[in-house]
């Protein structure tokens, strides 16, 4: 992901454990490291510059962090408790006040966090077949701060409010 933020390019990406900056204009890199396993999805909102990171673990250990890609990199949360053995796939809304996350459990279940507190808003068993990623409709005809799309192993999915899904 390019961060444009203030004129500075920077590339957001993840190796290992670790979250990585790389300053384009000073050849220079700053690194997030409030993972404690091997990051396995990423996503960056341009609007605010936060980036959402999921990692693997050990049984529910795994962590779905929330943190700022400039300044100082400052974690805003590390969310554990409810994903199981990783956080395959991960997205923010478009005005970055929830974010999504799919676990790897048995169900994929998928999980809707706010961004500001970290707490849990929703969550339901998505598909046994595999997941592999989920995005927020950003379409016009749609409320998209609430709709979003999980695809993966023989599966779409298009989820409304938390009560309502269409595969």
């Amino acid at each position: 992901w390019v961060n444009e933020k203030a004129g500075e390019e920077r590339i957001v990406y993840h190796a290992g454990a670790v979250g990585v900056i790389y300053k384009l204009k000073e050849d220079d890199q700053d690194f997030f490291t409030g993972h404690d396993d091997d990051i396995v999805c990423l996503d960056f909102h341009k609007g605010s510059g936060l980036v959402a990171s999921g990692s693997i673990g050990a049984g529910r250990t795994v962590r779905l962090c929330i943190w700022e890609s400039w300044g100082e990199l400052k974690q805003r949360q590390c969310i554990t408790g409810f994903q199981q053995y990783a956080v395959v796939a991960v997205a923010f809304n478009p005005d970055a006040s929830m974010v999504a996350s799919v676990g790897m459990d048995e169900h994929h279940s998928v999980a809707l966090h706010s961004v500001e507190t970290g707490m849990l808003l929703a969550h339901l068993a998505c598909d046994k077949n595999r997941v592999v990623s989920t995005i927020f409709n950003t379409g016009a005809d749609v409320d998209s701060c609430a709709n979003f799309i999980t695809v993966g192993v023989k599966h779409i999915c298009f989820w409304g409010p938390m009560d309502t899904a269409v595969k």
